[in-house]
């Protein structure tokens, strides 16, 4: 039975390590870690969410902030909301008219 997707609502700070998630990943609070690992999952950084960290995952959607490089092995997507300060790297890349990404983006 497949379970819901993991939340992480509030303030983390993990130091040195990673968060890794083996199921869908939506993030709603800062998060302050070297990387997080969705796998081949999905990873949604929402509306009030405030990321310092990398992201690798199998299709990521960000629709809050972002400090740090973003690997998707599917698909990246930042809608207006969207503010990025890293590297997009996916074969496909969608950026909404409004989002703001301070970065180089690599198709792979």
């Amino acid at each position: 039975m497949k379970q819901g997707p993991n939340y992480i609502r509030d303030t983390f700070v993990i130091l040195d390590s990673e968060i890794i998630s083996d199921e869908d990943l939506i993030i709603e609070g800062q998060v302050n870690t070297s990387k997080i690992d969705a796998k081949e999952h999905t990873c949604i950084v929402s509306l009030n969410a405030e990321i310092n960290s990398d992201i690798h995952a199998g299709v990521i959607q960000i629709i809050g902030k972002v400090n740090g490089n973003i690997h998707a092995s599917r698909e990246i997507t930042l809608a207006d909301t969207a503010q990025v300060n890293g590297d997009l790297t996916a074969p496909r890349i969608h950026l909404s008219p409004r989002a703001r990404l301070q970065g180089t983006i690599s198709y792979n």
